[in-house]
């Protein structure tokens, strides 16, 4: 039964990594636009949002390792 635990948690890990990564590609691309657009201070705003998500993401990856 452990066993199976551990597969569901490291499963959830999974499914939230994914979709923090689907974010963070979100970001980008808006941020993309943004830049592409000459709208600076929305592309520096999603630069911003994409570095926390980076972080976030990275914290996620450290959690699934423990």
């Amino acid at each position: 039964m452990l066993v199976n635990n551990n597969s569901n948690v490291f499963a959830a890990f999974e499914m939230l990594l994914e979709e923090v990564e689907a974010k963070v590609d979100l970001v980008n691309q808006a941020g993309a636009r943004a830049f592409a657009s000459g709208d600076y201070e929305r592309a520096r705003a999603t630069l911003e949002r994409a570095g926390q998500l980076s972080a976030f993401r990275d914290k996620i990856a450290a959690l699934r390792k423990e």
